[in-house]
């Protein structure tokens, strides 16, 4: 009884000084003609948040006065021209909104965000983003095609994993943005134990049983390969890998084409697809733009994201649903608090 109230009492001592600190959230808005600023901005103001939030919003500077108008109604805004001076100012009072207006790209924005974000006396705790597309990111040095391609070039020693959280099942995807052709060059046992065991570790992002579920791997041929039918990798590689795993921690592989059933989701903490769009088509189909996000596992702040793209198709029309985006907010301000 004394060693639980002697950590409860440290739990809320933690929680008393986090409470205290005031804590950073960038949030870059995403491409110029996307959704990004405005599900940003109706976010914001459909939220109740901690009162120790400063909120700095990286967007262009010709973004659409209409949203601009309803930040001024809901907080106190500030505008600075650059990140690093917007920091450094001392004189914000708490639960500000800073808008740091850009004429550069999304991607270079948030390049420079997460340069920033490597130095902790900057104290950015976490960087949430809007999408941008590949054609954005694409002309940076490197040619990263994706946010997590960024990351990944400013934190070479780690190996990040994209993560998907939803309502419904949780994803955790084993390659990138790569071609199919490349697949079989990454189904190797050192990198599939790197993935399985980032999934262990990360349980703890979820809540309630979810913490202690096992992993759902899914195979990558039709029918897990059919005992080798159809495909080698199963039997070759992933089967003596998942092996080295008690079915408490893994179970697999699953076969892909039914594994994302209703009936399965809650079955499993999270699963692991071994590409891109094994794991989003099924993620993406269910949660849409409403009940899902995006977490960067493995860097040194917390990195949320929306679950979907820059719908320019709709930009400037008012009708973005900007639930993933508060979903994102959300979650970086409770991962935070934790």
């Amino acid at each position: 009884m004394i060693i639980k109230e002697k950590q409860l009492s440290l739990k809320l001592i933690k929680l008393y000084i986090s409470a205290m600190q005031k804590q950073n959230y960038i949030i870059t808005s995403g491409d110029a003609n996307s959704i990004g600023y405005e599900i940003t901005v109706k976010a914001l103001c459909g939220l109740k948040l901690p009162n120790n939030c400063n909120f700095y919003i990286l967007r262009h500077s010709h973004a659409s006065e209409k949203y601009t108008k309803m930040l001024q109604d809901n907080y106190h805004v500030y505008r600075f021209n650059n990140l690093q001076e917007a920091l450094n100012f001392q004189d914000l009072p708490l639960n500000s909104v800073i808008e740091v207006l850009n004429t550069d790209s999304a991607a270079e924005w948030f390049s420079s965000s997460v340069n920033l974000a490597k130095d902790p006396s900057n104290n950015i705790n976490s960087i949430i983003t809007g999408p941008i597309s590949k054609a954005s990111t694409a002309c940076l040095s490197h040619s990263p095609l994706g946010h997590t391609e960024i990351l990944q070039n400013n934190f070479q020693e780690e190996k990040l994993k994209m993560c998907f959280l939803g309502n419904k099942f949780n994803l955790i995807l084993h390659t990138h943005h790569i071609p199919i052709s490349q697949i079989r060059n990454h189904l190797n046992p050192e990198e599939l134990d790197h993935t399985i065991i980032t999934a262990l570790k990360y349980r703890s992002l979820l809540t309630g049983s979810n913490k202690t579920k096992p992993i759902g791997f899914i195979g990558l041929n039709p029918h897990a390969g059919e005992g080798g039918l159809l495909g080698e990798e199963e039997t070759k590689i992933i089967i003596p890998t998942l092996a080295k795993y008690s079915g408490e921690d893994v179970q697999g592989p699953l076969v892909p084409d039914v594994a994302f059933q209703e009936k399965y989701w809650q079955n499993y903490s999270f699963y692991i697809s071994l590409y891109h769009d094994q794991g989003l088509i099924p993620f993406k189909l269910i949660h849409g733009q409403n009940s899902g996000i995006q977490v960067t596992l493995g860097l040194p702040f917390i990195r949320t994201s929306v679950d979907h793209g820059t719908a320019t198709d709709i930009f400037d029309t008012d009708c973005a649903n900007p639930e993933s985006m508060k979903l994102a907010i959300s979650k970086a301000v409770e991962l935070n608090f934790t």
